[in-house]
């Protein structure tokens, strides 16, 4: 899949081994749909909260908060998409705050394997599903990009759905888990994509996690994200005696070339194990990735195979 076909989804799942960048390639990916004036929301999942500081938020919480022009954020919690999937079954907000809103129903949610992920993904899908006006027919956001949980935990939340239609086999709780099913497994609104490094555990982990998510789900994939690839370092050519900060700065220019050549192994080893991948390499980032600013070369970069 060219990355331009990826901007036509509704839809975005990122992510990958712990560590490899793969909520500074969901905010590339959310800054890229907003420079295409596409309204796209940043979904987190019940994270810690690495995106705000990016954006210099105080914090983004369950309700969706303006980050920059066409881009917006939100912090699922799993307590409020209970009250809202409540809510939409009983209709009464009093019954609601009398039958369920305890320490009881609390310590429930928490203790249910999966229930948090199903809560999260109903979100998702109602966010998917929004529209601005019925009489309009205009979509609330034109993407959602799931920043979602690192590998393991990440498959576990995708398979939930499929778990809960198989166990719950009548009712509202199975109508839900079918229709989130029923959207993830749609390849024209929904794509997975995943994020490694060209290092050895990261892609022996993105190969393992893409093969679980091809046989345990039915979702389809968009490009793999090979983030930090460090570019070849020109040579150097000073003359004479170096001086102390001359041999640090030879010391640097060594680490950097050492980091090249273990990158330029393991992209062969990523063009053979993921040969039926597209592949979008993002280069190394000096200053890092911690403010919106920083992204700005890259989204420059990218823009033209965008548009």
């Amino acid at each position: 899949m060219c990355l331009n076909k990826l901007f036509n989804k509704r839809l975005l799942f990122v992510s990958g081994k712990g560590g490899v960048g793969k909520t500074s390639v969901s905010v590339l990916l959310a800054l890229l749909s907003a420079k295409l004036k596409k309204k796209t929301l940043l979904v987190e999942m019940n994270a810690a909260g690495r995106i705000a500081p990016i954006f210099k938020c105080d914090s983004i919480g369950h309700d969706e908060v303006a980050l920059a022009p066409y881009l917006s954020g939100i912090n699922l919690l799993p307590k409020r998409c209970f009250e809202e999937y409540v809510l939409s079954q009983v209709r009464f907000k009093k019954i609601y705050e009398l039958f369920f809103d305890n320490k009881y129903v609390t310590n429930f949610i928490r203790a249910v394997p999966g229930l948090n992920e199903l809560l999260m993904l109903g979100k998702i899908y109602d966010l998917e599903k929004d529209y601005k006006s019925r009489v309009m027919g205009k979509k609330e956001y034109d993407l959602i990009i799931v920043d979602a949980p690192a590998t393991g935990h990440g498959l576990s939340a995708l398979e939930v759905p499929k778990v809960v239609m198989d166990a719950v086999t009548v009712g509202p709780l199975h109508t839900h888990a079918k229709h989130i099913l029923e959207l993830l497994a749609n390849k024209e609104k929904t794509a997975f994509c995943m994020v490694t490094l060209a290092e050895e555990m990261p892609v022996c982990e993105a190969k393992e996690y893409s093969r679980a998510i091809k046989y345990r789900t039915d979702m389809g994939f968009g490009p793999l994200f090979v983030n930090a690839l460090m570019e070849k370092p020109e040579k150097l050519n000073i003359k004479g005696s170096l001086k102390n900060d001359f041999k640090i700065f030879q010391a640097y220019h060594e680490l950097a070339n050492k980091r090249y050549q273990l990158n330029a192994t393991h992209r062969k080893e990523i063009d053979r194990l993921f040969d039926g991948f597209s592949k979008v390499f993002l280069p190394y980032q000096f200053k890092g990735l911690s403010e919106q600013k920083d992204f700005g070369k890259l989204v420059q970069q990218l823009i033209g195979d965008v548009s």
